[in-house]
């Protein structure tokens, strides 16, 4: 099983350096049927990065029985809940003695609020590895939470999960979308930021959406591009998601669409360019953005 050790440390290698951290605790078992590989891992992409990696090296039927952290149903190690106003949640393990604001610009993930609930998924010195109720996954400071032995469950995760290729049903009209995008008109832009202090572009539409219908969408735009469903420039309507890059960086960008009395097409979008939250002609964002997309969550 040499191979596959080796293979084990590569990979753990890869996401340290990339995340400061890994998690790769398996084990490989050769049966009269094949391979079994039992352990877990912290992504569904691990998971599937390990079974093709040993489909190189063994040749025979593989059974994959790992588990993954971040997967909702399985096991956490606690819960925690949030006692600052607002904490930051880091995408990699950064040592605290050396986190500054220049390192925190950089892995700055997402925020929570007081109260929030949290998932803990592992410990590493001072600092906890957490999942948000959203599936957002970061590390805080033990120091930033409350952690309970009881289970917290029912209260994490509330609110109705979009998906690739379907549409979620409301009673309220999209109207609300644009009321609830308007509180944070002004806000200034922060990338990773998540609350009425500081926003980014992706989190904007997430609490958006969370707020006026308790729809809950991915935290990065990216990952809300791959939700709902594709809707033509002309069948557009107030609350679809439009997505962008921006034309002289080509960063990826998300905003929301309104279609005002007039029938003129509005974006209300955080960015560093309109100088945070911000209302504008549609036309006067496609100057300077790349429209790639438009995505529809929900329906009447």
């Amino acid at each position: 099983m040499a191979d596959f050790q080796d293979m084990l440390k590569k990979m753990e290698e890869k996401y340290k350096q990339k995340y400061g951290f890994a998690v790769f605790s398996l084990d490989f078992k050769e049966s009269k049927n094949g391979l079994i590989i039992s352990g877990r891992v912290l992504t569904e992409k691990q998971k599937s990065e390990t079974e093709e990696g040993a489909k190189k090296i063994y040749k025979g039927a593989i059974e994959n029985r790992i588990k993954t952290l971040s997967d909702s149903r399985s096991k956490e190690l606690g819960w925690a809940i949030v006692k600052k106003d607002l904490i930051d949640l880091r995408s990699r393990f950064v040592d605290s003695s050396v986190i500054n604001d220049k390192i925190l610009k950089k892995v700055r993930a997402s925020q929570s609020v007081k109260g929030e609930i949290l998932r803990v998924l592992m410990k590493q010195d001072d600092q906890l590895l957490v999942q948000q109720g959203d599936l957002t996954m970061g590390w805080v400071g033990r120091e930033d939470v409350i952690l309970k032995r009881i289970s917290l469950r029912k209260g994490w995760g509330k609110g109705i999960f979009v998906k690739p290729g379907e549409l979620i049903a409301i009673k309220e009209p999209r109207k609300k979308l644009i009321l609830e995008a308007e509180r944070f008109l002004g806000v200034k832009y922060v990338l990773g930021a998540k609350s009425e202090k500081a926003i980014d572009c992706s989190g904007l539409t997430q609490l958006v959406y969370k707020n006026a219908f308790d729809v809950i969408l991915p935290r990065h735009s990216w990952d809300q591009r791959k939700m709902g469903v594709v809707i033509d420039s002309e069948d557009v309507e107030t609350g679809d998601l439009i997505f962008m890059t921006n034309k002289k960086t080509n960063i990826k960008h998300v905003g929301i669409l309104e279609i005002a009395a007039d029938n003129m097409k509005n974006i209300i979008h955080a960015s560093v360019g309109s100088g945070g939250v911000a209302r504008q002609d549609f036309g006067e964002v496609a100057a300077n953005y790349n429209i790639l997309e438009i995505r529809r969550m929900i329906k009447k």
